[in-house]
């Protein structure tokens, strides 16, 4: 867009994206190392009946989240937890297939997966959707949230959203603005961060020739703040509780309590809810 002159948008499917109404949106802002324990209280609290998918933004976090989940747990000696498995685009075409089948039969109840499941895959009884990464663009969140509240079903679709995210979570407002849903202040001062901080790295950008003053390379701005491509990647996993990451000294409040929950129906977190 900054380089070219009366270019012509050609966009294929709807134009205003928004989640199944048979979906109950929820959002958790919190901090990076955070997330896992609230993914642990949330499992705690699932029944026999549950059945979901966990998304993460890299295949190559999939087999270690899966790993700590099985070792919090000690299946061996717990077998009524949500059995995890994992599905991700580098398995080859029999691993996926068992996976899926597995999933499909109830053997394993939990799927942590790439967005490679967010699309074709027809479970009917999933009862949950965690975003443990807040996906790369609008339309891939929309897909993710589409794997449960399925056949007239009632489904949760649970979105967790750190500091890193800040860059990408204007759209995501809009989302949860056309479904009705409680946007809480804090995604919103959040949103205001992203903003001036896209301002900055594009008044960068136009001064240093393409690049970002800090020495970055040209920040890409589609995904969540204009809709459609990739975005701004996620950095790497952080898993656990002795996990901390480096934000670069910028401020990072954005409300007085950490891991709070907005939207409809119940966290099973113990977070306190709104709407």
């Amino acid at each position: 867009r900054n380089y070219l002159k009366n270019e012509i948008l050609v966009r294929v499917g709807e134009r205003e994206l928004e989640a199944a109404c048979t979906v109950t949106q929820q959002v958790v802002v919190c901090e990076e190392e955070e997330k896992f324990e609230m993914l642990l209280k949330f499992l705690d609290k699932c029944s026999r009946k549950d059945k979901g998918l966990v998304f993460v933004n890299r295949r190559t976090s999939c087999d270690p989240l899966c790993a700590d989940i099985m070792q919090h747990y000690d299946y061996k000696y717990h077998d009524d937890n949500l059995m995890p498995d994992t599905l991700y685009g580098s398995m080859d075409q029999e691993a996926r297939e068992q996976s899926l089948e597995s999933f499909r039969q109830g053997e394993a109840r939990l799927l942590i997966c790439t967005d490679v499941a967010a699309r074709g895959l027809d479970v009917v009884d999933v009862t949950f959707v965690i975003n443990y990464d807040l996906p790369m663009n609008l339309e891939e969140y929309v897909h993710r949230s589409g794997r449960t509240g399925r056949a007239g079903k009632a489904g949760d679709v649970i979105t967790y959203v750190c500091w890193k995210d800040r860059r990408n979570v204007r759209g995501f407002i809009e989302i949860l603005e056309r479904s009705n849903t409680v946007v809480p202040n804090e995604l919103r001062r959040l949103a205001d961060r992203g903003d001036r901080s896209n301002a900055r790295r594009l008044a960068n950008q136009s001064e240093h020739g393409g690049r970002d003053g800090d020495g970055e390379g040209r920040f890409n701005n589609r995904g969540y703040g204009n809709r459609g491509g990739q975005g701004n990647r996620g950095e790497g996993r952080s898993y656990g509780s002795d996990s901390r990451r480096n934000y670069g000294g910028e401020e990072r409040s954005y409300g007085s309590d950490s891991g709070r929950t907005y939207g409809g129906g119940d966290t099973r977190g113990g977070s306190r809810c709104y709407g």
